[in-house]
């Protein structure tokens, strides 16, 4: 009889310090499980604010690009509004006889003669023995000269028209005064010109 309550004793004992081992890594696996979720929160908050932070640069940007889109649509009305008014300026005055004329005519030398309004703003001399080039340069530093003086930006309206007989002019001097208004339209962005025999 007493050694069978001693061996129970024995199993008791043996028992109790399972236990504690057991509650002891219990303990430790919750202790576990706790960091780990703490952890997953924080990767968790962590990619949040990373995708929260590039959704609102990309959010940014976007704005950014249409202010820049809807600045520069701004810009080309106003300057299509401006070129309009502009235009409708130059056609008014070309219809009441505000035009800038440009005539080649000849005495003892060929000469072009600027005009506007039928008042004469000044005059290229074709020289006899020049070249085409030469007098085409000569007549464009005349006419930007012109232009110039008279206030014309490069981003003006100009309507011009070159008069000339097609009999009695040499083609070279025509040619050169077409190089000339060329080389002036390369200059002056909204220069049109256009050309008029007389002869015909």
């Amino acid at each position: 009889m007493m050694e069978s309550f001693r061996k129970n004793k024995g199993i008791v004992v043996e028992l109790t310090s399972l236990l504690d081992v057991i509650l002891i890594m219990m303990f430790w696996l919750l202790m576990n499980l706790q960091e780990s979720k703490t952890n997953l929160k924080e990767e968790a908050d962590s990619r949040i604010a990373e995708a929260q932070s590039a959704a609102q640069e990309e959010i940014d940007a976007a704005n950014a690009d249409a202010d820049a889109r809807i600045a520069e649509a701004m810009a080309e009305l106003e300057t299509t509004n401006r070129m309009a008014v502009e235009r409708k300026n130059a056609l008014e005055e070309y219809e009441e006889g505000g035009l800038l004329q440009v005539s080649l005519e000849y005495d003892s030398v060929g000469q072009v003669i600027i005009l506007n309004q039928e008042e004469e703003l000044g005059m290229a001399v074709l020289e006899e023995g020049s070249t085409r080039d030469d007098n085409s340069r000569e007549i464009a530093a005349k006419m930007i000269a012109i232009l110039e003086e008279q206030g014309i930006q490069e981003d003006d309206v100009v309507i011009c028209a070159f008069i000339y007989n097609g009999r009695s002019s040499y083609y070279a001097d025509v040619h050169s005064a077409y190089d000339a208004l060329e080389e002036v339209s390369r200059t002056y962005k909204y220069f049109y010109w256009t050309k008029i025999n007389t002869a015909r």
